[in-house]
């Protein structure tokens, strides 16, 4: 897929037309404004972390799969921000060890952040 955005091509392949996926700055975006909104309402006092409402929740399950995917692809911000969500228990069970593998993913990247 990089490839083909590489060369400018950013809708549909080339060869069979299908619809390319969106990448990784496009799925980080998207998951940010997600995740900035629930945690508006969350620090403006309408609800907590740990007790988000059920439409909160599906939000933050939907969060978590677009940095996750966009991790995945290796962009070393969403990493960083799943590993701060696992640390601080934002939308997703408190795990110091998920949060390390995050941390650990970017900071291979040479992430000063994730390296601090």
């Amino acid at each position: 897929m990089e490839g083909l955005r590489s060369f400018g091509i950013q809708q549909v392949c080339p060869m069979c037309r299908v619809e390319l996926p969106p990448g990784p700055e496009k799925l980080y975006e998207e998951a940010a404004r997600r995740y900035f909104d629930v945690r508006r309402r969350v620090e403006r006092g309408d609800g907590s972390w740990g007790a988000l409402t059920n439409a909160q929740r599906r939000e933050m399950d939907e969060v978590v799969r677009l940095f996750r995917s966009a991790a995945d692809q290796g962009h070393a911000r969403a990493q960083i921000d799943l590993g701060c969500m696992y640390y601080a228990g934002h939308g997703v069970k408190k795990d110091d060890a998920e949060a390390v593998r995050w941390y650990r993913k970017a900071a291979e990247q040479g992430h000063a952040e994730a390296q601090a």
